[in-house]
């Protein structure tokens, strides 16, 4: 973060991402969606890949196959 901030020309702010608040609640309940879609959680950290649990093994495969050069830009495949 002080990376970001010196290249800005800002003064560096201590961050406490053990410790997000949610100040805003958007609800998307209206559009017929989660009304937790936009849920925030308290503690910032990296998420466990779960797509393969939730698009199944098949899905991610064709879109390695479908879309390689999107998938090695980003670095999903190699």
């Amino acid at each position: 973060m002080n990376k970001i901030y010196n290249y800005l020309g800002l003064t560096p702010y201590k961050h406490d991402f053990d410790n997000v608040d949610q100040t805003v609640k958007e609800d998307d309940s209206v559009y017929g969606l989660s009304s937790t879609l936009h849920t925030i959680r308290k503690s910032v950290r990296p998420l466990t890949p779960d797509y393969d649990r939730i698009l199944g093994p098949q899905i991610c495969e064709w879109i390695d196959n479908a879309h390689q050069g999107y998938q090695r830009m980003f670095g999903y495949i190699k």
